[in-house]
């Protein structure tokens, strides 16, 4: 709970089962929290001075919160920290970065007891280095810029060895193609990016790297992205789609056979969809270089009968 609007929280516990309120108290939080294995322990970050988050803690339920143990502080007031379990749940990771650096350190929460689990270093922090982890079926997932992959590309490596040195092209590097993040389900992996100029999403076959396109959208000029997935265990992805003419709009995703189902779609007061439309259209710059436009509007109007020029709204 926010009380004062500075982003400093209090946390508050209800039982569930009894939904009478619980005797943990925490300090003064970053806004993040995430259970562990179970509901044996929490974790949360804290700031500092400047408000930034730069420790990461442990509280076990049912102990006083001077008990808590500090997992880890970072100290370089250029690196934010953040923290999150992987999608299967089985480790927690906690990042600390800048918009060119990165650095990762996880706990194992299955493995022994978790009140006395320490993080381990992922990989050090090196120069313009940027990376983020995944795990999935013993193995982490890793969408990085290393080797020179100026737009990033996935890559793998062993959980028991986990340098730099160890990792390999699992999705080798596409110029054309942004990876800008992943999401790891049982059955395939969701990578989040972008191709000519647009979001897309693709699904990254986890035991043969073959990649399939989501494609099939109603308008070219769109935003796709993922919408929320809790499960690991799943046989679609959820995910959400909009175009200059098109509200909001969520499809279910079959992951066998990409087929889509429209679940939802955002309500706009006395709007018709149907009576606008879209395109994509490309220009040359001064420099030779081909430039994309994107032009959205009313049927019937002088741009849908070619009957000349009309007045245009230009933002860009």
């Amino acid at each position: 709970l926010d009380e004062n609007g500075y982003e400093s929280y209090q946390p508050y516990f209800l039982d569930l089962t009894t939904r009478k309120p619980l005797s943990d108290t925490l300090p003064e939080i970053s806004g993040s929290m995430c259970w562990g294995k179970n509901n044996d322990f929490v974790y949360y970050s804290k700031h500092d001075e400047a408000h930034r988050p730069y420790q990461l803690w442990r509280h076990k339920m049912g102990t006083a919160k001077e008990n808590d143990t500090l997992l880890y502080e970072e100290n370089d007031e250029e690196y934010w920290l953040g923290f999150f379990k992987s999608h299967d749940g089985r480790f927690l990771f906690c990042e600390v970065g800048t918009k060119e650096e990165s650095e990762y350190r996880y706990i194992d929460l299955h493995s022994g007891d978790e009140g006395q689990a320490t993080m381990k270093l992922f990989h050090g922090r090196e120069n313009r280095l940027r990376y983020d982890v995944e795990h999935h079926e013993g193995r982490f997932i890793i969408v990085t810029n290393a080797d020179g992959a100026k737009n990033q590309k996935v890559m793998v490596c062993p959980v028991d060895r986990t340098g730099k040195e160890h990792w390999k092209d699992m999705l080798p590097y596409e110029p054309a193609r942004c990876v800008e993040g992943h999401m790891c389900l049982a059955s395939q992996i969701v990578i989040v990016g972008r191709e000519n100029g647009f979001s897309a999403l693709w699904l990254l076959d986890p035991q043969t790297a073959a990649l399939r396109k989501l494609e099939g959208f109603p308008e070219p000029v769109s935003t796709v992205g993922l919408g929320a997935n809790k499960d690991y265990d799943t046989t679609q992805v959820r995910i959400v789609y909009d175009s200059l003419v098109t509200p909001p709009t969520t499809f279910d995703v079959d992951l066998k056979t990409m087929a889509m189902t429209r679940v939802h779609v955002k309500p706009v007061p006395e709007y018709d969809a149907s009576q606008y439309v879209s395109k994509q259209l490309f220009t040359t710059g001064h420099d030779g270089t081909r430039l994309p436009m994107s032009l959205v509007y009313k049927k019937g109007s002088v741009f849908d009968k070619g009957a000349g020029p009309g007045p245009i709204f230009l933002d860009g």
